[in-house]
């Protein structure tokens, strides 16, 4: 049975994996533009975002089927956004906070009692 918990977490985890995959997307296009300041740390950028939109769909897919790995790199995933958010605030208050808020609400259910129980069985 799927509790409104665990519907919530996958869908906050799936729209940030859109989110950094739209992301990535627009930094490509901007990359292959010529917009991006540095060669070696655009190229450097870019592949770390690749990798992390990569990660977030992995992870989003890992929840969804259940998979018990799924919850320790989710709660990774929202540790890096609450870091990623603080960092965000004091440039861009309103980006600060759709990185944060997401992220605190996510790990928030990770870290509730129930919710390894009801990522790791099966229906």
């Amino acid at each position: 049975m799927r509790s409104a918990q665990f519907v919530s977490l996958v869908a906050i985890v799936t729209l940030q994996a859109v989110g950094v995959s739209v992301l990535t997307g627009i930094w490509t296009f901007q990359f292959f533009n010529g917009q991006g300041i540095d060669f070696v740390s655009s190229v450097s950028l870019l592949l770390v975002m690749v990798a992390f939109s990569g990660w977030l769909i992995g992870t989003t897919v890992g929840l969804r089927n259940r998979r018990r790995w799924a919850l320790s790199s989710s709660v990774v995933i929202q540790i890096m956004g609450v870091i990623l958010g603080l960092a965000a605030i004091p440039q861009n208050l309103l980006l600060g906070w759709l990185i944060l808020g997401p992220a605190i609400i996510a790990l928030v259910i990770l870290l509730s009692r129930n919710i390894g129980k009801q990522i790791s069985e099966k229906n």
